[in-house]
């Protein structure tokens, strides 16, 4: 896949986690809270990383500006775990793309988790550089993390 392709079809998911309360004002239910916040947060995270892939697709780049959305969605990221609090799942009752597995085994969504990380590290650093070749192969490698999680832990759109 394409680092295009990658950046489009994250962009998609993210962007359509099932949110479900529709751009209302967020939920009083504290675990409807809890799901709107996360779904929030991974729309964040998926307008920073089409921030990088249309600086990616100019012939100069601005590396100030990739490198502070791979900052963001580095920072964001750090805090995933927290976005799935038991009882924040399907079994709540609310509108959630998190599929039961996230809590069922904790130990696989953990490793996930940890490789993501990694390549949000290695994403910040390959700013750093300033070098479009290797922030486009990180770039991809970034996206394939993502999608890495998608899979097993998120419903798939219909």
């Amino acid at each position: 896949m394409t680092p295009k392709a990658i950046g489009w079809l994250f962009s998609a998911c993210v962007l359509t986690t099932g949110c479900g309360f529709g751009g209302e004002d967020p939920p009083s239910d504290p675990v409807a809270r809890k799901i709107y916040d996360r779904q929030q947060n991974f729309k964040e995270m998926g307008r920073d990383f089409k921030v990088i892939d249309d600086q990616l697709k100019e012939r100069y780049p601005d590396f100030d500006v990739i490198q502070a959305a791979a900052l963001r969605m580095q920072e964001l990221g750090s805090h995933l775990p927290e976005w799935f609090e038991e009882g924040t799942g399907p079994e709540s009752g609310f509108e959630t793309d998190a599929k039961a597995e996230i809590w069922q085994d904790k130990g696989k969504f953990e490793s996930v988790y940890q490789e993501f990380t990694v390549e949000m590290d290695r994403l910040v650093a390959s700013a750093g550089l300033a070098d479009k070749n290797a922030m486009v192969a990180q770039y991809h490698t970034a996206g394939v993390s993502c999608s890495n999680c998608h899979k097993p832990f998120r419903v798939e759109d219909d």
